[in-house]
């Protein structure tokens, strides 16, 4: 009871991060590493409060939380040896922590969470490892499939996805853009990602640990799928990367006739 004041002010600072941290299109800026991470703490907070106040945990969820799913199922990967494209600082051992999974299902049950959660328990054999596995995971039997998007598109992030299948297997393509002055981003403004067939035919480095010697190297636009016209200099860039003052955004067109027709452009 001595620190019900400082529980409900940590609640509040939750809410207003998560306010912060969530773009206004449901994008998220340091990629699908640290949002899996930002949504465990967030979770784990959220359960300990509702217990505390002994009400059910979805009445203190802030609405916040459930406008990322647009950009959960761009980033979502359809190689099948992982989850998420490893766009920005992702991909790293440290962040593979993912029995969250289920709860985001049972939280949001038509959405792409669904078909991670699927995934992650098909990569774990149906065992419990991590303890989201045993707080509020819905029954396997009683998630119903989600079908992914043709196409998904985040104005104020600049991300474009676009999904088809081709000979009876799916072809992903990711469209990196920005919005205007993004922080904590990479020299990756126009480049893109394609998945094909379960695999990765075109991927983005991600990011090492950051004890690496070449740490800042794999910001750069050279570890990056660019289109660089030929004599542009210093493709090797080390330094800071200078982020634009207007936003930068991957757009995509569905044609009328056939959803398979399409023309991307990077403005």
């Amino acid at each position: 009871p001595r620190a019900a004041g400082e529980i409900d002010q940590a609640y509040a600072d939750a809410a207003a991060n998560l306010d912060r941290l969530i773009l206004p299109d449901g994008g998220y800026d340091e990629g699908p590493g640290y949002l899996n991470e930002m949504l465990r703490a967030y979770l784990m907070a959220m359960h300990l409060y509702a217990r505390a106040r002994n009400q059910p945990f979805e009445a203190g969820l802030h609405p916040s939380l459930f406008t990322i799913n647009d950009y959960v199922e761009a980033v979502a990967s359809t190689d099948e040896n992982r989850y998420f494209m490893p766009l920005c600082d992702g991909a790293r051992s440290d962040q593979e922590i993912f029995d969250h999974f289920g709860l985001m299902a049972r939280l949001m049950p038509d959405s792409v969470w669904t078909r991670l959660y699927a995934k992650y328990r098909a990569q774990t054999r149906g065992l419990p490892t991590e303890v989201f596995d045993f707080l509020g995971a819905p029954d396997p039997r009683s998630v119903a499939p989600y079908s992914l998007r043709p196409f998904v598109e985040l104005p104020h992030t600049g991300y474009c996805a676009s999904l088809r299948e081709l000979g009876g297997e799916w072809l992903k393509l990711l469209i990196l853009g920005s919005k205007a002055q993004a922080g904590h981003a990479h020299d990756d403004i126009g480049s893109f990602i394609l998945e094909f067939a379960g695999d990765t035919f075109a991927d983005d480095a991600g990011m090492s640990n950051y004890s690496h010697p070449d740490v800042a190297l794999f910001k750069s636009s050279r570890y990056h799928n660019m289109l660089i016209p030929v004599g542009v200099p210093d493709l090797l860039r080390r330094g800071p990367v200078d982020r634009p003052a207007s936003p930068v955004r991957g757009r995509g067109e569905i044609g009328r006739a056939s959803c398979r027709e399409r023309v991307w452009t990077v403005v």
